[in-house]
């Protein structure tokens, strides 16, 4: 039976931030903008570990440097947390990225984008999976209506290096997963009901913000709740 804390995590935070750059600055990474009191590297960090998740390489790129300190210091003050920065200078693309530290991956992996907070249960993707070579993650809902949104989280076997066209794309985007479908060898699509927000647009990161201070208030009013009932036993 395959355990969760084994199986690493790649985090990708290499991009360009540039449809949040009017919010967040010319020289920062999208994962560095502040959610509250944390930074949304740390929530997504904080959302992966909660589901078992122990292992963690970040792929930086863009405000490099910023992002792999900020990495490290979430992992450190993390139980268990192993942490390993991959620097990638040429920005040459989210599967490049990939293909570069395969070397450092084991026979299956999670990767993450960093700048999408999702809530699909990764446990029951690694339990659900089958032994087709590959596994993303689409809202069935999504696929009802046609557009197929990708949310961001997926699942890897190591046998997908030996797939002759991923030396020709650059990016996980809908093209990639376009091209793998006419072969049903290399792709099994994970329905989920899920959630997702991606952050790299103002809309996204204020839905966010959003979400987060009403999760806040309603742990507040439970906690409320519960001290009020012990107060009148």
């Amino acid at each position: 039976m395959r355990k969760i804390e084994d199986i690493a995590v790649v985090v990708l935070v290499g991009g360009y931030s540039t449809r949040l750059r009017k919010v967040i600055g010319k020289n920062r990474h999208k994962c560095m903008v502040k959610i509250g009191d944390k930074t949304f590297l740390e929530i997504l960090v904080n959302r992966l570990r909660y589901q078992g998740l122990r292992k963690f390489i970040f792929s930086t790129g863009h405000g490099g440097a910023e992002v792999a300190k900020e990495a490290r210091r979430i992992c450190a003050t993390r139980p268990k947390s192993k942490c390993t920065i991959v620097e990638d200078k040429e920005l040459i693309g989210t599967v490049n990225a990939l293909i570069k530290l395969q070397h450092r991956l084991g026979e299956l992996f999670f990767v993450v984008n960093g700048d999408t907070y999702s809530t699909v249960d990764l446990r029951e993707m690694l339990a659900n999976y089958p032994n087709e070579i590959f596994t993303m993650t689409d809202g069935s809902v999504a696929i009802e209506a046609e557009s197929a949104d990708i949310m961001g989280t997926f699942l890897f076997s190591k046998k997908i290096f030996g797939w002759s066209k991923l030396y020709r794309v650059n990016d996980i985007d809908y093209e990639f997963f376009c091209k793998l479908s006419f072969d049903k060898r290399w792709i099994e699509l994970y329905h989920s009901e899920a959630s997702f927000i991606d952050i790299g647009t103002p809309e996204g990161l204020k839905k966010l913000r959003h979400r987060m201070r009403m999760e806040l208030l309603a742990r507040t009013i439970f906690r409320e709740a519960i001290e009020a009932g012990k107060e009148g036993e």
